[in-house]
C-alpha cells in the first residue's frame, strides 16, 4: 500500500497560478481518490501492472467508505471477467466498464442508486444483469450491445431511463431485444406502462415468496385463530384475506416491527426504496369479516404509499361482520386518495379498544377526503373505546381528524392526547360527520390548521344531522384566522348538542355558544366538569380522582366516581363541592355566638357526616348549631361563649368561676374575657351555669 499526493497545475488568465491537491489511495492493487466529504472514496481503476481478472471491491478502505466507481474506471479492460461491487457503492460512473469484452458476471451492490451512461456498453459477455432494488436511474446505452438474455429489475418503482431515446429500452438495452424482463410481484403493469421498460417482451413477475402458515388454535366457539408473531406472519395473513379468505381470525403474540420509520415533523425521512410497503388487509371485493385481536400489542412502522388508492390502512376495509380490537399502530405513513387511516381505511364493522402512538402521517392529493389518524371513514360501523397519543400530521385532506376523518355512524368513548396538525381543515376527534352520534369523547392535544381559509375544531366538524353529547375539549385550538377556530365544533347544522364543555381561553377570541359551556381550570380540577358529563347518563362513564387527575377521564370506577355535595347553612346553600367517596374534607363554618356541631343529612337530627365519609350518592348536608349561653337572669341574659382561644362572658352578675372538666378551678374573677387552653370547661356566674368547648 502507498499513498500518493498528485498536484495539478493550471495556467489561468492574468498569469494566475492555482494548485489543487487531491488525495489518492492505492490499496490491494486498486486506486481510489478521496471525495470532497472527506469520509468516502471513489474507485478510479487498477494500479499499473495489475492484470487481475476478478474484481471484488471492499466496502471500506483505510476507514473511508467506498461509495462510487469513477468515470472510465475500467474502460477497455480486456481481461476482467467478474465484478462484485459492495452495498456502499451508490454511483457507477459513465463508461465505468465500457467494452470490458471478457466480463461475464457483474454483481451490483444493493445500494446502487444511479448507473451512468454507457457504464457497461459493449460488455458482450454478459448474459444477465440484476438491477438492485434501490436503483433510481440508468443512463443512456448503459447496457447496450450486451446481448442480455434476462434483466432482473428489483425496484418496485421502475428506474428512470433517458426520455429522449426511442430505441429498445430507451436505448439503454439496445441489442438485447429478446431479453426477458423479470420484475417484482405485483409490478408488471407498472413496468409495462413505462415508455422505456414497456418495450420489453415478455415481462414476467417473480413468484410470491412462500411464507409458512403461522401456528393456530381453536377458541371456545370453535373458530381457528392464527397466532401472528412476525412481519412475515402479517404478510401471510394479508395475502390470505386478500385472496378471499375474509373470515380469518388472528391474534398478535408480541409487538411486530414492519419498518423503522424516521420523521421530521410531518415529513418521512426514510428512502421509500428502503421500506417494506404494506398492502392493506381487506380490499374490494374482499372486505375483512373476521376478528383481529391485537391482545394489547403494537404493530409499528406501517408504510403505505398508493397515491390513487382508496380504503388504505392496516385493515383496508373492515366489513359489517369484521372486528378489530386491542391493537396499537405506532409510527405510520399512509399516502392515498381517500378513506385512509393508520389502523383502518373504511369501517362498516367494529373497532374497539384500539389506538395509535408515536408519529402518524396521512397524506392525500389536493382535495382528498376522509383521512383519519386511526380510521379514515367510520361509515356504518361502531368506533369505540379508542384513542390517540400520536402526533398526527395531515396533508392535502379536506376532512381530517385524529380518531377518524368521517363518521356517519357511532363514535363513542374516544379521546386524543397528541397534537394534530393539517394544512386544511381538521378536528381532534372527527373531521366530518353526517347523521353521526358522537358521545363521551375528549381532547387534550393542540389542534392546528395551517391553511389559509381553513378551520380547526376541538372535537368535531359537522355537516348535518349529527349529535354531540357528553364531550369536552381542554386543548388549544388555532387557525390562521381566529374566527376559524372553535373549541368544540365547526360546520353547519347539528341535530343535538348537550353536556359539552371546553376550557375557557383555549381559543383566541371565541365569543361562546349557547349549546356548549366554557369552564375554568379550577372547575375542571374540582371535579365539577366530570360530574356534569356523567350526570345525565345511567351508564358509569366519566370519573376523576380529585387531587390527582387534572381533568375528567373515561371509564368510571368506584374510586374515581364523582359525587356532588351541597352544603346548606341556615336554609341557604353555602357551597357545592365535588368529591370522591372517602376522599374529601368538609369546611367548618362559623356563626357568631353559636357553636358549630357538624354536617348532617337533615336540618335537625339525622346522621352526621365527617371528613372522608363513604358516599353512595349525591347528598345535601346541613349545618347544625348550638347557641352559646343560657338565659337565666330575666331582663339581661348572661351570655357565655368560646372564641379565639378564650371564654367570653357578657352581662355577668358578680364573680365568674371557670372549672376544668375534672373539677379543677382554673379562674375566678371579674374579667369579661379569659384566655384558656383548648378543652371542655364549666362556667358559673350568678345563677347561670354553662358548658363551653374551647377549640
Amino acid at each position: 500500500m502507498r499513498t500518493n499526493i498528485i498536484l495539478s497545475v493550471f495556467v489561468l488568465p492574468l498569469a494566475s497560478v492555482v494548485c489543487s491537491a487531491q488525495t489518492e489511495i492505492t490499496n490491494e492493487g486498486l486506486v481510489y481518490t478521496v471525495n470532497e466529504d472527506g469520509a468516502s472514496v471513489t474507485l478510479k481503476g487498477l494500479e499499473d501492472g495489475n492484470d487481475a481478472t476478478v474484481l471484488s471491491v471492499p466496502e471500506t478502505v483505510e476507514g473511508y467508505s467506498v461509495t462510487a466507481v469513477g468515470d472510465d474506471a475500467f474502460s477497455g479492460n480486456k481481461v476482467l471477467t467478474q465484478v462484485v461491487l459492495p452495498a456502499t457503492v451508490t454511483e457507477i460512473g459513465a463508461r465505468a466498464f465500457y467494452e470490458c469484452i471478457s466480463l461475464t458476471d457483474a454483481t451490483l451492490g444493493e445500494g446502487t442508486s444511479n448507473i451512468g451512461d454507457a457504464a457497461f456498453h459493449k460488455c458482450g459477455g454478459l448474459s444477465d444483469i440484476v438491477i438492485p432494488s434501490k436503483t433510481k436511474s440508468i443512463g443512456s446505452l448503459a447496457f447496450a450491445e450486451c446481448s442480455l438474455d434476462t434483466v432482473f429489475a428489483k425496484p418496485t418503482v421502475p428506474p428512470v431511463l433517458p426520455i429522449l431515446s426511442t430505441g429498445f429500452g430507451s436505448d439503454v438495452f439496445s441489442g438485447s431485444e429478446t431479453a426477458v424482463l423479470v420484475v417484482p410481484s405485483g409490478c408488471m403493469m407498472t413496468y409495462r406502462a413505462d415508455m422505456g421498460w414497456g418495450t420489453f417482451y415478455p415481462v414476467i413477475e417473480e413468484p410470491e415468496p412462500v411464507i409458512p402458515t403461522p401456528p393456530s388454535h381453536e377458541d371456545n366457539l370453535g373458530n381457528v385463530v392464527y397466532e401472528l408473531s412476525t412481519a412475515d406472519d402479517l404478510l401471510w395473513f394479508a395475502g390470505k384475506v386478500n385472496d378471499g379468505e375474509t373470515e380469518l381470525y388472528a391474534e398478535l403474540q408480541n409487538d411486530i416491527v414492519m419498518n423503522e420509520l424516521v420523521f421530521d415533523g410531518g415529513e418521512l425521512q426514510n428512502d421509500p426504496l428502503d421500506l417494506k410497503a404494506w398492502t392493506p388487509v381487506g380490499q374490494k371485493p374482499y372486505a375483512y369479516t373476521g376478528v383481529f385481536d391485537g391482545k394489547g400489542y403494537t404493530i409499528s412502522g406501517l408504510y403505505i404509499s398508493q397515491d390513487y388508492g382508496s380504503r388504505m390502512g392496516f385493515i383496508g376495509e373492515n366489513g359489517s361482520m369484521g372486528t378489530i380490537r386491542n391493537l396499537c399502530i405506532r409510527d405510520a405513513y399512509v399516502s392515498a386518495y381517500s378513506d385512509m387511516g393508520a389502523l383502518c381505511g373504511y369501517n362498516d364493522g367494529t373497532i374497539d379498544s384500539c389506538s395509535i402512538a408515536g408519529t402518524v402521517v396521512v397524506k392525500g392529493e389536493m382535495g382528498s377526503m376522509w383521512g383519519g389518524g386511526l380510521c379514515g371513514s367510520n361509515f356504518a360501523g361502531v368506533l369505540r373505546n379508542s384513542h390517540s397519543t400520536a402526533d398526527v400530521w395531515f396533508s392535502s385532506i379536506t376532512n381530517a381528524g385524529a380518531i377518524c376523518g368521517y363518521s356517519a355512524a357511532t363514535l363513542r368513548n374516544c379521546y386524543n392526547l397528541g397534537n394534530v396538525t393539517s394544512d386544511m381543515s381538521v378536528a381532534a376527534i372527527c373531521g366530518s360527520s353526517d347523521y353521526s352520534k358522537v358521545e363521551n369523547c375528549y381532547n387534550l392535544g393542540n389542534v392546528t390548521s395551517a391553511g389559509e381559509g381553513y378551520f380547526a375544531a376541538g372535537i368535531l366538524s359537522a355537516t348535518s344531522g349529527s349529535e354531540l353529547n357528553y364531550c369536552y375539549n381542554y386543548g388549544t385550538v388555532s387557525a390562521l384566522a381566529d374566527e376559524n377556530a372553535n373549541p368544540i365544533l365547526t360546520g353547519a347544522s347539528m341535530e343535538k348538542v348537550s353536556s359539552t364543555f371546553y376550557l375557557d381561553g383555549c381559543v383566541n377570541g371565541y365569543a361562546g355558544n349557547d349549546s356548549i359551556t366554557a369552564m375554568t381550570e379550577d372547575e375542571f380540577l374540582s371535579g365539577e366538569v366530570a360530574y356534569k358529563l356523567q350526570a345525565a347518563q345511567t351508564t358509569a362513564t366519566w370519573g376523576q380522582l380529585i387531587g390527582t387527575d387534572t381533568v375528567p377521564v373515561l371509564y368510571s370506577t368506584v374510586e374515581n366516581k364523582v359525587y356532588r355535595i351541597e352544603l346548606v347553612a341556615d336554609t341557604a346553600v353555602m357551597d357545592t363541592m365535588y368529591a370522591n367517596s372517602g376522599n374529601f374534607v368538609l369546611p367548618e363554618p362559623e356563626k357568631d355566638k353559636y357553636e358549630f356541631l357538624g354536617w348532617f343529612d337533615a336540618e335537625t337530627g339525622g346522621t352526621q357526616y365527617e371528613d372522608n365519609a363513604v358516599l353512595e350518592s349525591d347528598i345535601t348536608l346541613y349545618a347544625q348549631w348550638k347557641k352559646i349561653g343560657i338565659d337565666m337572669t330575666g331582663d339581661e341574659a348572661v351570655r357565655v361563649y368560646a372564641a379565639d382561644g378564650a371564654i367570653s362572658v357578657e352581662n355577668a352578675a358578680g364573680l365568674v368561676r371557670i372549672y376544668a372538666a375534672d373539677g379543677t378551678k382554673v379562674y375566678e374573677g371579674l374579667d369579661a374575657k379569659i384566655a384558656v387552653d383548648g378543652g371542655v370547661y364549666i362556667v358559673v356566674t350568678a345563677d347561670v351555669v354553662n358548658k363551653v368547648v374551647v377549640r
